[in-house]
């Protein structure tokens, strides 16, 4: 998998990794405290073997070396001196290079002549690892040395290095700006991030659970850089840099037909898009995904801000999109599906209420309480309904579940309504008593149980109640799904109502 660092580095936002870096640097900082401190011990040890060997205090005892272990712990009392300054201590190999890598992650969040100041120092100090755990005094000086007149070391270094850390921390103290953090912001700077986490929020609550849509917000001299990222595949990432009134859109996607949808669905602000590009990792392997570029020039900051909110809230539709078109297939053409997700993102109704549900499961299940023996083996439901019907049946189902999981309506109570739904597609009473007596199994099942306090309630059906549910809720799941035959059951009344009077019209003429 193409990891998020190496997406956004390629989108020209790397100073988004700051803040991650810096922690990681500050995680180095210790562990090259612990080992300076345990190559002392062993020093010391070494020099004078029958003295008691202390064990380094505080923060400095907190490292970790590979196959970190009782090994580990003896390395100073199995150290010796061998000859006129050459000492031997086990391991040492894998603790010069343990020590080098936390210089270098120390010099990561760095920037500019002084990093590269410290990677020539680095360079200049670290030594090859040693075959046979044996090194010289003065090796030995040149990686644990301090204070005046010592030299440089690696040691010396790292607190160089450190400081310089630390300096950079103090230069972008985080905050959090209506959910996103924020890293060096200015008074200019927040009232665009408010815009784009306004439109983040709005539509958030409609993925359901679904884990996504984390932002970051840096700003750099003129330069605001927004990032979210959008799903847990790395990536799936949106960066949005803006200068003045000008703001460069840049979308990255594994799959390439969700990148389109993303696109039309900003169709509506004025964003001028570039031909989707091919990019590849290739510190991964080469693994591709799709990037698309798109700018935009706002007359004010008003219309900048009407963009980026807009942008921000089409965000949470891109959530489990290649998931809700498959669950879709089954009952309608692959171009009706695609469209019926753009309908759904359009109305601010999304898709993954319908998967919360259970997606395709709970349009089969429907079609098994109203519809029974009317799809045969291979059938589509638009092969049987027409296209049109089951578009609007299909519509009915995604605002339904999004509706009635926000107003906090149960899923078995939403899968009553999709049963009641499409008997008054069909146009059938027989399907309609089929779901009424259904329901009055279930009553019967329900009122059974709560004769017997002790007694389980089956689940049954999505989200059903179980056998810890209070007879309030189950008498208002029941009480939902009987208002909903009730319902269905006019429907199909006016229905064929309509259909006699016109058959005595016709009749009559």
């Amino acid at each position: 998998m193409i990891a998020r660092a190496v997406i956004v580095r390629e989108l020209g936002a790397e100073r988004l990794l700051v803040p991650a870096l810096l922690d990681e640097a500050r995680r180095a900082g210790k562990q090259v405290r612990g080992c300076i401190a345990l190559l002392r011990q062993a020093q010391a040890h070494a020099d004078a073997p029958f003295e008691p060997t202390a064990a380094p205090a505080g923060e400095d005892s907190a490292f970790s070396l590979p196959e970190d272990t009782a090994a580990f712990a003896a390395i100073p009392t199995a150290s010796r001196k061998i000859g006129q300054g050459r000492y031997h201590i086990p391991h040492l190999g894998e603790i010069s290079s343990a020590l080098v890598r936390a210089v270098e992650a120390m010099i990561r969040p760095l920037g500019g002549d002084e990093a590269e100041s410290f990677r020539r120092r680095l360079d200049e100090l670290a030594q090859p690892p040693s075959d046979d755990d044996v090194l010289e005094q003065e090796g030995l000086a040149r990686i644990v040395a301090t204070g005046p007149g010592a030299g440089d070391s690696l040691c010396q270094l790292a607190t160089d290095v450190g400081a310089a850390v630390d300096r950079a921390q103090q230069q972008i103290a985080g905050e959090t700006v209506a959910g996103a953090h924020g890293y060096a912001l200015g008074p200019a700077d927040r009232p665009l991030v408010e815009a784009f986490m306004a439109g983040v929020a709005r539509t958030a609550p409609l993925k359901f659970g679904h884990p996504g849509l984390a932002t970051t917000a840096m700003a750099t001299g003129q330069t605001l850089v927004i990032e979210n990222d959008i799903t847990a595949t790395d990536a799936h990432v949106l960066v949005i840099t803006i200068e003045g009134l000008s703001a460069r859109i840049a979308y990255t996607d594994v799959h390439r037909k969700r990148l389109a949808f993303f696109r039309r669905s900003l169709g509506r602000t004025p964003v001028t898009w570039s031909p989707t590009q091919e990019g590849r990792a290739e510190s991964h392997g080469g693994e591709g995904y799709a990037l698309a570029f798109g700018v935009i020039k706002a007359a004010d900051r008003a219309e900048l801000c009407r963009v980026l909110d807009e942008t921000g809230s089409r965000l949470a539709f891109l959530i489990g999109w290649k998931r809700a078109r498959k669950q879709l297939r089954p009952f309608l053409a692959r171009a009706d599906a695609l469209a019926l997700l753009e309908w759904a993102s359009a109305e601010n109704i999304g898709h993954c209420g319908f998967l919360a549900i259970g997606g395709a499961g709970a349009i089969f299940r429907a079609i098994e309480a109203a519809a029974t023996g009317r799809l045969c083996l291979g059938d589509r439901l638009c092969d049987v309904l027409g296209r049109e019907r089951t578009l609007g049946y299909l519509r009915f189902v995604l605002r339904t579940a999004a509706q009635g999981l926000l107003s906090g309506r149960s899923a078995a109570a939403i899968q009553a309504d999709l049963e009641a739904e499409l008997c008054t597609c069909f146009g059938s009473r027989d399907g309609l008593m089929g779901v009424a007596r259904g329901r009055a199994e279930r009553l019967r099942e329900i009122a059974s149980a709560l004769a017997t306090p002790d007694s389980d309630i089956d689940r049954r059906g999505a989200g059903g109640p179980g056998p810890s549910a209070v007879p309030g809720q189950l008498a208002d799941v029941m009480e939902q799904a009987a208002a909903s035959l009730v319902a269905a059951a006019r429907s199909i009344r006016d229905r064929d109502d309509s259909s006699r009077c016109s058959g005595r019209t016709q009749s009559a003429s």
